[in-house]
């Protein structure tokens, strides 16, 4: 009997303090969660657009370099070459504005390597200057807004 009112002491004992440790508040235990939920995603949305404009920036450094690479087939009279990274350059250029908050107007851009393409497709020797000018403002525009 003794024994068996023990455990019954224990076994309360027990209920008790369990029961005291489970009633502790679990609102600023969920609240923090959340908050923490909460910056958590923030810093990832700023960390993809971070990346998303750098990889923008990426394009229209490659574009630049197309450019150039298109100037100099043009010097060496290889206009199919010089044509096919021209269009290469606009397409980047194309991809690079799609991407928001990038932050540059590159209508000016579009519209040289628009014109450089023109004069690729006439045989034209000035597409040479007009592709430079182009490769050029890229270049600025990229060196005034960096991140």
């Amino acid at each position: 009997m003794r024994r068996a009112l023990s455990i019954i002491l224990a076994t309360l004992i027990l209920l008790v303090v369990g029961y005291s440790l489970g009633r502790r508040p679990v609102g600023p235990l969920r609240a923090e969660l959340d908050s923490r939920r909460t910056s958590e995603q923030k810093r990832i949305a700023t960390a993809e657009k971070k990346a998303a404009l750098a990889e923008a920036r990426g394009y229209l450094w490659q574009a630049r370099a197309e450019l150039l690479l298109a100037s100099l087939e043009v010097e060496r009279t290889n206009f199919g070459t010089a044509a096919e990274r021209t269009r290469s350059a606009e397409d980047l250029i194309v991809r690079a504005a799609g991407v928001a908050g990038l932050g540059l107007n590159l209508d000016e851009a579009q519209q040289l390597v628009e014109a450089a393409a023109g004069k690729i497709a006439d045989l034209d020797g000035e597409a040479k200057g007009a592709l430079e000018n182009a490769s050029n403002l890229l270049g600025r525009l990229l060196e005034e807004h960096q991140a």
